[in-house]
């Protein structure tokens, strides 16, 4: 996917530039399957830079994304210099696993091509470095994470750190969040992410899926070292029932609009215009628990 799937060009204000779906990790949780990874398009890029040149500079907010972008490398590098030129009034999203900020020659290239302002959003798994290493499948993937982070934050970059929690990681999220206090205190913000169950994730669901409700109670504690040491916190994915009242705030609409579904008893639900829903293919592979709000205290 080039855009956002909008039927007007001039229509266009949050985009998706899909850099590449070759990627260094292969996550057990990843929305991609591991042979969608290994797909490649060699007349994309000039496709994608065709299509950067024909959108309209009034864009708000453009995320580019991937597979892993940078592993694009030269590629990479030329059509951020061309989103940096052409979008200077738009928002930036770069989502990356952070590992090729580990290398100080490809950061020092890659920061000399990002736009001002542009948001790091990196996955750090756990606090623990097999754990991590499991969920990535690929052994050295933490320190290379943990490096990228770090040299990113040295550079003022502004990074926020994504927790997506399965069964691998739940048990370990209050000391993820003491670790993210301790050596990356200087992060944007940490976002907790519930699973989008297609590719990786819908194949391993059996071993990985965890409620809703039960990824919210286990997270809680995190959520309060985090916002306590002064990091924001927001929780991506997750419908309100599954989130007690007082952290309905923290609860994004972070679901793109065309992935989101409600269960049939949501119709039940007062607060059901103002919830994020269900991912479409979580629904029809999990078909996760509901908890209609009858009203609001």
């Amino acid at each position: 996917m080039i855009g956002n799937g909008s039927e007007g060009m001039e229509e266009e204000r949050e985009i998706d530039i899909f850099v590449t779906n070759k990627c260094n990790s292969n996550c057990i949780m990843c929305p991609m399957s591991e042979g969608s990874r290994r797909k490649n398009n060699p007349e994309h890029i000039e496709e994608l830079k065709a299509y950067i040149r024909e959108l309209p500079k009034d864009v708000e907010y453009i995320n580019v994304t991937g597979g892993e972008p940078t592993l694009a490398g030269k590629d990479f590098l030329e059509i951020m210099h061309m989103l940096k030129e052409k979008f200077q009034h738009s928002g930036f999203q770069l989502l990356t696993n952070g590992r090729s900020a580990a290398d100080n020659n490809f950061l020092n290239a890659m920061l000399k091509e990002m736009p001002d302002g542009i948001r790091y959003a990196i996955p750090l798994h756990c606090s623990r470095e097999e754990v991590h290493d499991s969920i990535t499948q690929v052994k050295g993937s933490f320190r290379q994470t943990v490096c990228g982070i770090s040299n990113l934050l040295k550079h003022d970059a502004k990074v926020e750190i994504r927790i997506v929690v399965s069964s691998r990681n739940i048990d370990y999220l209050k000391d993820t969040a003491k670790f993210i206090v301790e050596y990356f205190p200087g992060v944007f913000c940490v976002n907790f992410v519930a699973m989008e169950m297609m590719g990786n994730a819908a194949k391993n669901r059996e071993i990985l899926w965890v409620d809703y409700a039960e990824v919210f109670k286990k997270a809680k504690t995190a959520i309060e070292i985090l916002v306590t040491s002064g990091i924001d916190v927001q929780l991506y994915n997750f419908p309100l029932c599954a989130v007690e009242h007082d952290y309905w705030r923290l609860a994004a609409k972070s679901i793109t609009e065309y992935k989101i579904r409600y269960m049939e008893a949501c119709d039940e639900c007062s607060v059901k215009p103002i919830c994020g829903g269900f991912f479409v293919s979580t629904q029809k592979v999990m078909h996760p628990e509901v908890h209609p709000v009858k009203e609001v205290k």
